[in-house]
């Protein structure tokens, strides 16, 4: 289905569910790329793209979280739109903690 055959919350429902779970499988991939050992772990450039990564991904969620704000404000608060702010609040924290990890090296 395309986005213009959805109504705009089955929209907003819709990217809330799937940016998360993109993230989710992304932020896997790269920590077994800087698994301690691995021939990528001492890479500049695979770091730099990794913290490239993390902060487009925390700035899609709060171009996220102020768009679900605009629907809040406009149409009331909803559980659906509640759990989306958990959702995104939850996300945004394991990118900052995943990035907080390999800048640490653990």
């Amino acid at each position: 289905m395309r986005g213009k055959d959805l109504g705009q919350s089955q929209t907003l429902r819709l990217e809330c569910l799937c940016n998360p779970v993109s993230q989710i499988a992304g932020k896997d991939m790269i920590i077994a790329m800087l698994q301690p050992g691995s021939a990528t772990e001492s890479s500049k450039t695979v770091r730099a793209l990794v913290y490239l990564w993390t902060l487009q991904n925390v700035v899609l969620v709060a171009s996220s979280a102020v768009r679900l704000n605009y629907y809040v404000e406009n149409y009331g608060m909803t559980l659906w739109r509640l759990s989306s702010y958990v959702w995104m609040a939850l996300v945004a924290t394991g990118l900052i903690l995943t990035a907080l990890r390999i800048m640490l090296k653990r």
